[in-house]
């Protein structure tokens, strides 16, 4: 089961409006939730004048979901408080209302201006600061003329900030032209479009069936854990993130606050393990489907950042269900190390993951494991992963960011799995979030574009590929072509056509590598008009999690401790995505 229904873009008369869109005024990238017309009969014929499109933060479903999660279209749509609940929820919004017959801004901003005084009015809520409001309103307005395919671009920030950008050709700049900080009068311009009386139903039927899809009943139940480890209290972060404590999961070790502080607050605690036992564990329930395979994502964080002062950051192994997972040399990078893995788990009620000293004075460490990527692997992400078989993320790089991408991040331009649960928005193969998909990396010469990916170990191994191609700017001749060819290790694996405003996926599976390194080399194909480009990849391993020898006692002792407490709670906990 996907996560929720896959978004395209809405075509409104001769208006495309595009399934993503990064707002003016915003760092994030929203998804399209409805789009139509507004009109009015005229002489018993209906005259269309403008196109709107509404955009979301992907926060949004959530803050929905308690509410109207499992309602059907049409019970959305008849909801006065539905759209009431979008205008005023704390999540950012985006609306783009294109001309089809020409418009002036003194028009536009009067007729605003008049509506939204007469409501205010009569609640008894236009003050002094609502007058200046409207006042700049309709001053940014003034000189504007909108003739057809112009764009009108409202940017509604949580706080209360409306910002206005004016696109003459359909593009969305960068920069917005005003910005008016008056939460009553950005939230009255949305209630314009989609309120009890907004001037276009057809948005607001789009609007609804697109969200009754996506807060249908299954589409939010892909859960699983976010574990702040060392933590006192569990706590929600601004992203909505809840992190829960880890005493609950494991029964050694002692909490510690780094010394070196990070931007992440649930990097600045982690939970140290110094006693002289072999095995330190932590233990999670799953579900008891004990007759099928299931599959889970894994990511664990770990952080030294100094908490000991000693500037010592210690090298430990990482075992999964008795077999070992990986290697954490903390002293690897400066900032946090992520290891994360796609485990094939076959007739287990739980999960144990110990932290296992290797070296006198070498204390184990773990900062987290992170939010939502404990959790049932959906069908969507990674369908050509053999569910027999458990894969460790070697690499994923967002390509074309230029911005640390969170959680994702092994170095600036790393994307993470921290949102491995939210909702497949785009439809789009293994569920890439939408702001990886933004921005490309394009070539500027015939040279190819060469990456290089470090490969621990010179044994021959298999390898699973994940390339994205996301082309969303113009091309300079309607008929050119971007064609690309891929190679791994000097052997040509497969040939690619970027399409306009499409997430083309390319997924090549079983590829044979070999250390230290893997040299992937993307090149315009001769029949390409265009030169190559490429916006992200993931590279996969097999890990066959061999078995360890001398596993002590501890382990299966906290097994049978938490195998009774937490099957009370594992339904409550998870939602199964399973293989037969």
């Amino acid at each position: 089961m996907s996560l929720a229904v896959p978004l395209s873009e809405i075509q409104v008369e001769n208006v495309t409006f595009p399934p993503a869109v990064k707002p003016p005024a915003s760092n994030n990238t929203l998804f399209l939730g409805g789009a139509g017309v507004r009109g009015l009969e005229i002489e018993g014929k209906f005259i269309k004048f403008t196109a709107i499109g509404v955009y979301l933060e992907d926060k949004s479903l959530q803050s929905l979901s308690a509410k109207w999660k499992g309602k059907t279209a049409k019970e959305l749509t008849d909801s006065v408080e539905f759209f009431r609940d979008i205008v005023t929820g704390p999540f950012e919004k985006f609306m783009r209302v294109t001309m089809i017959l020409p418009l002036t801004g003194l028009q536009y901003s009067e007729k605003v201006a008049e509506n939204c005084v007469r409501i205010w009015k009569s609640l008894g809520i236009y003050t002094d600061a609502e007058a200046k409001a409207i006042e700049k309103f309709q001053e940014v307005f003034k000189e504007e003329t909108f003739p057809p395919g112009s764009s009108i671009l409202f940017t509604l920030l949580p706080h209360g900030s409306l910002a206005i950008t004016f696109s003459k050709d359909g593009s969305v700049p960068e920069i917005e032209n005003a910005v008016i900080e008056n939460k009553l009068l950005s939230e009255a311009v949305l209630e314009s479009m989609i309120g009890k009386h907004g001037v276009s139903p057809e948005a607001k039927q789009s609007l609804a069936a697109t969200l009754s899809e996506l807060l249908k009943e299954n589409s939010l139940d892909y859960v699983g854990w976010g574990i702040d480890c060392g933590c006192e209290v569990t706590r929600v972060d601004p992203d909505m993130t809840m992190w829960d404590t880890d005493e609950e999961f494991t029964r050694s070790g002692i909490n510690k606050r780094v010394l070196d502080q990070q931007p992440l607050d649930e990097m600045n605690t982690l939970r140290v393990f110094p006693d002289l036992t072999d095995q330190n564990c932590y233990t999670f329930p799953t579900t008891m489907f004990l007759h099928k395979t299931l599959r889970y994502v894994i990511r664990a964080a770990f952080y030294y950042g100094n908490y000991d002062g000693l500037s010592n950051p210690p090298t430990f192994d990482l075992h999964l269900n008795g077999g070992k997972w990986s290697s954490v040399n903390t002293a690897s990078r400066s900032g946090p190390i992520y290891h994360e893995i796609v485990y094939s788990l076959q007739k287990s009620a739980i999960l144990t993951v110990c932290l296992v000293q290797t070296g006198d004075g070498e204390v184990p460490l773990i900062s987290r494991f992170s939010t939502l990527e404990f959790m049932p692997l959906p069908d969507v992400l990674y369908p050509h992963l053999d569910p027999n078989i458990s894969f460790s993320l070697l690499w994923r790089a967002n390509l074309g960011g230029g911005e640390n991408m969170d959680t994702w991040s092994h170095s600036v331009k790393l994307y993470s799995s921290q949102h491995l649960a939210r909702f497949n928005i785009l439809g789009i193969e293994n569920d890439p979030p939408v702001p990886v998909l933004r921005e490309p990396i394009v070539s500027k010469t015939s040279d190819p574009i060469t990456l290089t990916v470090d490969l621990p170990t010179a044994t021959p191994q298999s390898a699973h590929f994940a390339f994205y191609f996301t082309e969303l700017a113009s091309r300079p001749l309607l008929n050119d072509t971007r064609i690309i060819d891929i190679n791994i290790d000097g052997q040509m694996m497969q040939t690619v056509e970027a399409e306009m405003n499409k997430c083309k996926v390319v997924t090549l599976y079983p590829v044979i590598v070999s250390g230290p390194t893997i040299n992937i080399t993307l090149a315009a194909n001769e029949s390409s008009t265009l030169p190559q480009m490429i916006t992200a990849v993931e590279v996969f391993t097999k890990n066959d999690l061999a078995p360890v020898q001398g596993t002590d006692d501890s382990t299966n002792e906290q097994k049978h401790l938490s195998l009774s407490h937490f099957l009370l709670i594992s339904a409550l906990c998870l939602v199964v995505s399973f293989e037969a």
